[in-house]
This record gives structure tokens, C-alpha cells and sequence, in this order.
């Protein structure tokens, strides 16, 4: 079985493990999901 599990910015575990990454380079990266942009991309449009 499929388990699709919805992590959002900032979560953590029940022992306040970081449930989330960070890009270790934020400013090559234009999307911070699959329709929200980065502050690098909002930078380059405006």
C-alpha cells in the first residue's frame, strides 16, 4: 500500500526531529514546492 504522508514547513516528530530539509543552496533553487516560489525566484520576477 501507497502512504502518502504531508509534511509542512517546520514540522517536527514527537521528539522534535526535523521532519523537512533545507536547501543547502537556496538561491539556484526557483521553486520551494510544486507551485510556490522561492525568494530567489519572486527576486527574479519583480
Amino acid at each position: 500500500d501507497y502512504l502518502y504522508i504531508m509534511v509542512w514547513c517546520g514540522t517536527v516528530d514527537g521528539s522534535g526531529n526535523k521532519q523537512y530539509t533545507l536547501c543547502p543552496l537556496p538561491w539556484t533553487t526557483f521553486w520551494w514546492d510544486s507551485c510556490h516560489p522561492s525568494h530567489f525566484a519572486w527576486k527574479a520576477l519583480v
